[in-house]
């Protein structure tokens, strides 16, 4: 069985996979300690916060699409046009 990451380098996802396992183990990497230091009003981080809230989303969007789309093909649950209509707004909201 292949691990996550491997599998995020056959999909050339290595950067969400990067910014995620850095989101979920954020007390490894002193993703607190820079947090903290924003709220105090010494480092001003909001553009990297951004930039992993932005992935975050972008790594949700793609795993929900992943998963609905093989979901919607396995049981026939007629979802293509929902689908359709989701994947517009979310590129729609991706490019602004």
């Amino acid at each position: 069985m292949r691990s996550v990451e491997e599998l995020a380098n056959i999909e050339n996802k290595k950067e969400f996979y990067n910014i995620m396992y850095r989101n979920f183990s954020r007390n490894v990497h002193a993703n607190d300690l820079a947090e903290y230091f924003y709220h105090q009003g010494i480092m001003d981080v909001d553009e990297q916060t951004e930039r992993r809230n932005l992935a975050a989303i972008s790594f949700s969007h793609i795993s929900f699409r992943q998963i609905i789309t093989y979901m919607n093909e396995a049981y026939d649950l007629g979802c293509t046009k929902a689908l359709k209509k989701i994947e517009k707004r979310y590129s729609a909201l991706h490019k602004s």
